[in-house]
């Protein structure tokens, strides 16, 4: 990767990365050594406020992201959105990242503009080990979003049947409603999700819940045309 014309590593090349950014992604140690000693700040922001340690979670490069944090990159911060770090990793399942944020002091309940923690980012793409992680770390399984959607409302969105059940196996209510009175069941049944219905009814969710306009499960299923959807 070139340098800048200007010969500043720190201006923007490619949609608002810089080129630590982008050593970041190719996961270019090297290079991110000869960008450090030419002046490149090591906190640069993109156009959406991610910094090189961002990229590299994201990427999933454990020793890049390691390289980042020795020289001072900052594991809790925050991009526009308030994303973390640990929140790609969570989002991306990179486990061993996801370790290493925790260990040096990433905040495991970290809150996004929308209300999304990465134990919400972890469930909707169903990565059961990060999951165990940030359980262990005190993180509520029942927290919710800015609309009050749980882990267990992701999880079902992609039917990750075996985050649902590590989630109400933690004691997590398959009940428990959105700000809307939206449960799990709900989301299974407009989307079709008859796996994830299933498994919901068969660890004694409610049927005859109803959300905010008082539609039961199985009457937006038919609302939806999703006939395969039944008990």
């Amino acid at each position: 990767v070139q340098l800048m014309e200007n010969n500043s590593p720190s201006a923007p090349v490619h949609q608002g990365w810089r080129e630590l950014h982008l050593a970041a992604w190719d996961s270019n140690a090297h290079l991110m050594k000869q960008l450090l000693k030419q002046g490149a700040v090591i906190e640069s922001r993109d156009e959406n406020g991610w910094t090189p340690l961002h990229s590299a979670t994201l990427k999933g490069s454990v020793m890049l992201v390691k390289f980042l944090v020795q020289r001072g990159a900052m594991v809790h911060a925050t991009d526009r959105a308030h994303y973390t770090p640990l929140h790609h990793a969570s989002w991306s399942g990179h486990t061993q990242v996801a370790e290493f944020l925790l260990a040096r002091g990433s905040p495991a309940s970290a809150v996004t503009k929308g209300g999304l923690t990465p134990l919400h980012c972890a469930a909707a793409s169903g990565h059961t080990l990060i999951m165990q992680l940030l359980l262990q770390q005190g993180t509520d399984p029942a927290s919710g979003d800015n609309n009050r959607w749980t882990a267990l409302h992701w999880a079902t969105v992609n039917s990750q049947l075996h985050i649902m059940d590590l989630l109400i196996c933690q004691g997590l209510s398959p009940d428990l409603g959105s700000n809307r009175g939206i449960t799990a069941l709900h989301i299974a049944a407009e989307m079709g999700r008859s796996d994830a219905l299933r498994f919901l009814l068969a660890k004694g969710a409610n049927i005859n819940a109803q959300d905010g306009l008082g539609r039961t499960a199985l009457a937006i299923a038919s609302d939806n045309g999703n006939q395969e959807v039944g008990p």
